[in-house]
């Protein structure tokens, strides 16, 4: 039986490197990853800059940050570096700079100059690696590297990475094979929007224990987003935010870690601004709702909702709710080599999402009330039943109406096969004689419909802000036929009413309540219409 013991397995350096390059990096996040690193090294300036050539791009990443002897340069270019380099905790694994790099470049150099003035070059080239496993190469810096060195920290410390024959087009969201002007302009702005939302903390000098940043791209500064900046928050809401507990266990020590979430309603009524062009600076869009989680003030991942919701739906556009995490939690909450997605243990899950759900009740009704006040809006002077009006006035004929005097502007007298009644039938305030039904914008005790008197015939008003009308008639825009299906039900209901005794006039009145009231109930069910204009077809206008 042969005895136990322990050999050395080195991995395939080619096999390896390829494997890491697959990885799942985006241009805009792998370009995150290494500012992360500019910032551990109290950088205060960071510019990124892409040039075009045959073979591919070149890009540089360069800081005004501390700097790096040679010692520390090897160690940083080593897979899996200490953990001890970096000045702060926005490194996880060690391997940022190394996968993010190799994963648009065969090819990188890391130029470094200490504070004492010491320049160091090292580069790691994937297509050497059959000949030379695991080694990279230590030159002396190029001119051309050091030239864009000093455009941005001076004759100071500093850092550029340069990824050579480079390739971007994977930020391009149309993801065309060919490079153009167009194309171009798609990847800068996908790239300077990730940046800006990624870092907008350190942009703006509110992230903790860190200097102001301030972010190039082609020598535009990046601009931060807050996805919660005051300006676009709903007027009077408020939530403090809620402070929960994750218990973690370290080589059998336990430690109880805290996290902050606060959840925040935009305002998603655009002529209601707080401040000039904040509804559109806001993206109040499916793209940007849900939960944004960040560690140490950078935002880990774009917006989700971490599965606490399946999906994502437009009545929620206006919910952000801001997770703040430890880095104590990185093991638990499984953030990724690329610092892209996180997934929540069973207990945080279940704080997060008990306070997602209450919150996205609150907006989704205030999505809904926005949603029929932008309805009736728009259909304001449009008139959805003017083709029910003409065949119920061709039709209604048809039926003979009894002699009818008006009383009063409330109140009729009708000579029908019960004899004389008098029952309760306002005066139309229609100024056309053949407007047999119009929608108004609400009735008394919020009734779907009610019975009117022009003079000669039976008309009708419907309720647009009750909910079946909301629900069903604008959900009908395009259904002429169903539209007036409804309108000829409503107006027979109204045209019996003419037919009855008195003393049954104010069971009429409770029956058009109690039919207002299940319709109600039924229409709670029904999503809620979104009109565009271009459903208000021409035939529709007033």
């Amino acid at each position: 039986m042969a005895e136990d013991r322990w050999i050395e397995s080195i991995p395939d350096p080619v096999r390896s490197m390829e494997g890491f390059r697959q990885i799942g990096y985006t241009p805009q996040s792998a370009l995150a990853d290494l500012i992360d690193n500019s910032i551990s090294a109290d950088a205060t300036k960071i510019e990124i800059t892409t040039t075009s050539r045959m073979d591919g791009s070149v890009v540089y990443i360069a800081d005004n940050g501390c700097g790096m002897s040679e010692e520390t340069l090897i160690q940083a270019m080593k897979y899996g570096s200490s953990s001890t380099l970096g000045k702060t905790k926005l490194s996880v694994y060690g391997l940022g700079m190394k996968l993010a790099s190799s994963a648009f470049s065969r090819r990188f150099t890391v130029v470094s100059r200490d504070e004492k003035g010491t320049e160091s070059s090292a580069t790691w080239d994937i297509d050497s690696q059959g000949e030379r496993p695991w080694q990279m190469q230590l030159t002396t810096p190029k001119n051309v590297y050091i030239e864009v060195l000093n455009s941005v920290a001076g004759n100071k410390s500093g850092t550029v990475i340069v990824w050579e024959k480079a390739d971007l087009k994977e930020a391009d969201n149309i993801k065309r094979k060919t490079n153009n002007d167009s194309s171009q302009n798609r990847i800068e702005v996908v790239i300077k929007d990730h940046l800006g939302l990624t870092f907008h903390r350190f942009i703006e000098g509110t992230a903790k224990n860190s200097k102001k940043i301030v972010i190039k791209f082609n020598g535009v500064e990046v601009e931060g987003w807050n996805p919660v900046d005051p300006d676009f928050i709903a007027p009077g809401w408020k939530h403090d935010g809620e402070e929960f507990e994750h218990e973690v266990n370290r080589d059998g020590k336990k430690d109880k870690v805290p996290y902050f979430a606060r959840a925040f309603i935009l305002n998603a009524d655009e002529k209601n601004e707080n401040s000039q062009g904040a509804h559109e600076r806001a993206r109040i869009t499916l793209k940007y709702q849900g939960i944004y989680a960040f560690r140490e003030d950078r935002l880990l991942q774009p917006p989700s909702w971490l599965n606490v919701r399946p999906t994502s739906h437009n009545d929620f556009n206006s919910l952000r709710v801001i997770l703040d995490l430890d880095p104590r939690l990185d093991l638990d909450i499984k953030t990724d080599v690329k610092k892209s997605g996180i997934q929540l243990p069973p207990d945080m899950f279940i704080e997060i999402e008990d306070l997602v759900n209450h919150y996205l009740k609150e907006a989704r009704s205030r999505s809904q009330v926005l949603k029929r006040k932008k309805n009736l809006e728009k259909t304001k002077n449009t008139n959805l039943h003017g083709d029910s009006g003409k065949i119920i006035d061709k039709h209604g004929s048809e039926i003979p109406m009894p002699p009818t005097n008006r009383i009063d502007r409330n109140n009729v007298e009708v000579s029908n096969t019960y004899g004389k009644n008098v029952l309760r039938l306002k005066e139309s305030p229609s100024i056309s004689p053949s407007i047999m039904v119009e929608a108004v914008d609400s009735l008394d005790d919020n009734m779907l419909y009610e019975p009117l008197f022009n003079g000669t015939e039976i008309t009708i008003r419907l309720n647009r802000s009750h909910d079946f009308y909301q629900k069903f008639y604008f959900n009908l825009i395009d259904n002429k036929i169903a539209r007036i299906g409804f309108d000829a039900i409503f107006w027979a209901f109204a045209r019996a009413e003419i037919n009855s005794v008195d003393r049954l006039k104010d069971q009429f009145v409770d029956m058009r309540l109690f039919v207002s009231s299940i319709l109600r109930r039924i229409a709670e069910d029904i999503k809620d219409a979104n009109i565009e204009e271009d459903d208000l077809t021409d035939e529709d206008a007033s």
